[in-house]
């Protein structure tokens, strides 16, 4: 084997390291998405099938799921793309800087749950409650992987510890631990500590953001795929034309973009 193909041997495994990484973060990082989904039980299983359910999902959920599924990829692509994230990312060590957008996912989790648990704590308890109770009810057609943890998200209550900074140090652990490789994420979790007013005020700013996005992504799903018609048949052209856009990484950093950070 020649030195070029060390390295690129080298290369694909740090790709599918990090890609196994941010499968295992999507176990602990949808608070958000809770959030952003409109409140019904199929937005909310959409939004939360959103990492779990791999490929295209129209043609195999209704489609109120598929919108739900679609705007949590979307605000994802939105996310990755603002200058605010980018920004807080920077605040992390280089050297982890493979690791940091995971870090940063979990950060503005804990930053929305806290909020949410002081500010209007029986409302925060009645969200997580309901969405504990969809993915119940529904579990027979959930993906495999979110079945397994389902349990324990909704018995050990999950969302809520996101409130507490002890709570997103833990989901950090564990996350570290189910990785095959030795990796920073424990570690990331100091950092956070050491960047907490600063993150803080870097979510301040973004929230508002993605809060305008997801309402205006939301009425172009509800356009783009209604509840009868596209979106509900898998050979349905005109449907899977529809929703394309929003899979653009450049359509997504056009609209991240315009918005600007405090």
């Amino acid at each position: 084997m020649t030195g070029a193909d060390r390295i690129a041997e080298r290369a694909t495994g740090v790709r599918e390291f990090l890609r196994s990484a941010r499968e295992i973060v999507s176990t602990v990082n949808y608070l958000a998405h809770l959030a952003l989904a409109d409140g019904s039980p199929e937005s909310i299983l959409g939004n939360f099938l959103g990492d779990f359910a791999k490929g295209r999902p129209e043609g195999r959920y209704v489609p109120a799921v598929v919108r739900g599924i679609r705007l949590h990829r979307s605000v994802d692509g939105f996310t990755d793309a603002h200058p605010v994230v980018r920004r807080a990312i920077g605040r992390l060590p280089a050297a982890h800087r493979r690791f940091a957008g995971i870090a940063i996912d979990m950060a503005f989790d804990h930053f929305l749950a806290a909020r949410w648990a002081h500010t209007a704590s029986a409302d925060f308890r009645r969200h997580r409650t309901h969405a504990y109770s969809v993915l119940t009810a529904r579990y027979d057609i959930l993906p495999p992987r979110l079945q397994r943890i389902l349990p324990s998200l909704r018995d050990d209550d999950w969302l809520e510890s996101y409130a507490h900074f002890d709570g997103m140090v833990f989901a950090l652990k564990r996350m570290s631990r189910r990785l095959s490789r030795e990796n920073p994420l424990a570690m990331l979790a100091n950092d956070i500590g050491a960047n907490y007013d600063a993150l803080h005020a870097d979510f301040d700013a973004f929230w508002p953001d993605v809060k305008v996005f997801a309402i205006g992504e939301g009425r172009r799903l509800a356009r783009r795929i209604p509840d009868s018609g596209s979106g509900s048949h898998p050979d349905d052209t005109a449907a899977t034309n529809a929703v394309e856009p929003e899979a653009s990484s450049g359509h997504l950093r056009e609209q991240a973009r315009s918005y600007k950070s405090s």
